[in-house]
């Protein structure tokens, strides 16, 4: 695998989406001063025409705008079958529940108002990702011993555990974790598409089970393996997925996308 070249915001062209002129102004001039080219929009209606004339690097939205919302924009962004990332700012979860806003194939969840340093390490990541290249916030201390997950999955409870999307995974838990922590994993099968799965991400979102939970993991280090066979696994399924919700249509081992 060829060394990742050194992180370049010049020539991405990003697209603002939002209904209130003053923050589209502060958003736009953060990546203008970063050497973007950045396309604004009013509404969801208004970035659906910019997309369909143009190509662009990551979309930042809002949720809440008249016309066609962020979420409306998102679907159909997906349902047109383009990959770009895309970032949405949420008043709550009422707007987007989490596990529903990853599932759908956002990248990054932030509430408003919004830390510049905060935005723009989201999209970072979300452009360094194209090209399958994790790399921590710095701020980010990887797991202890303590929060890590390993498992040995037979091939008949593989399905109905782990599902994988375009930047993580969610899967079954039982054994207690600490939240606001990283979290190790090491998941291997004896076959199929995916037979190691070992690095570290951060926890997403959670859903209580009537035993455990289903948790949504973020990958922000994969070890060279398990990123091998990712890549292979991406090239062949295309997952409109960031982090599934559910095993039923996103199983890793079932060959939906």
């Amino acid at each position: 695998m060829s060394q990742p070249q050194p992180f370049s915001w010049k020539n991405s062209h990003i697209l603002i989406a939002d209904d209130e002129p003053d923050m589209r102004e502060i958003f736009s001039a953060w990546f203008r001063n970063l050497g973007c080219s950045v396309t604004e929009a009013a509404d969801g209606k208004e970035a659906l025409d910019a997309l369909a004339r143009q190509d662009f690097d990551a979309i930042v939205t809002d949720v809440r705008m008249p016309r066609i919302d962020g979420v409306r924009l998102v679907r159909q962004l997906r349902q047109s079958g383009r990959y770009i990332p895309v970032v949405i700012f949420v008043s709550g979860h009422v707007d987007l529940a989490l596990p529903d806003a990853f599932d759908l194939g956002v990248e990054a969840v932030l509430a408003k108002p919004c830390e510049k340093k905060v935005l723009l390490a989201a999209v970072q990541r979300s452009l360094l990702r194209r090209n399958l290249i994790f790399q921590p916030p710095e701020s980010v201390v990887p797991p202890s011993t303590e929060n890590y997950i390993r498992e040995s999955l037979s091939l008949d409870a593989a399905p109905l555990y782990l599902a994988l999307g375009r930047g993580g995974m969610s899967l079954n838990l039982r054994q207690p974790i600490d939240p606001d922590a990283a979290i190790g994993f090491s998941l291997t099968t004896e076959d199929g598409p995916l037979t190691h799965l070992e690095g570290w991400g951060l926890l997403r979102w959670y859903e209580n089970l009537h035993q455990g939970s289903r948790i949504g993991i973020e990958f922000l280090h994969l070890d060279q393996e398990s990123l091998a066979q990712f890549a292979r696994w991406l090239e062949n399924h295309s997952p409109r997925s960031f982090i599934p919700k559910d095993c039923q249509s996103h199983s890793v081992f079932s060959g939906s996308p």
